[in-house]
């Protein structure tokens, strides 16, 4: 095996400073060698979808988004098409989480996110489409 695109030290400071009650701190960090810029939505139950991060490069980390607690749906739209191509479903995290949400590709391409949360656990969200 070869490692194409090379290994990049990311050194990230956690901020745990005013998360307002009732809310999680999160941010998106791009390591999906397998895909480009990505445009990340939120997409809810109800009313129009938001775009959270807008042309993310593989390599770099989104500034934080302080957000209600709660599950939610993201689209990752790899073709600025404003369609998501990747979907993911996130379960609900507690009030007054701080997470890192690395998209990472798998040995085939595929894309999957790591939530590196607070307590130092990490969660793995598979797409669900």
């Amino acid at each position: 095996d070869t490692l194409e695109n090379g290994i990049k030290a990311l050194l990230l400071m956690d901020d745990y400073s005013d998360v307002a009650e009732g809310d999680i701190r999160v941010r998106a960090i791009h390591t999906a060698w397998s895909v480009g810029s990505v445009d990340i939505w939120n997409i809810p139950m109800e009313g129009t979808p938001g775009k959270l991060y807008d042309n993310v490069p593989f390599g770099e980390t989104g500034h934080y988004i302080d957000l209600p607690a709660g599950a939610y749906t993201l689209g990752f739209d790899i073709d600025e098409d404003m369609n998501p191509d990747v979907i993911f479903e996130v379960p609900s995290l507690p009030a007054g989480t701080v997470a890192n949400v690395f998209a990472v590709s798998d040995s085939e391409g595929g894309v999957s996110l790591k939530a590196q949360l607070s307590d130092g656990s990490v969660a793995t969200v598979s797409p669900s489409l």
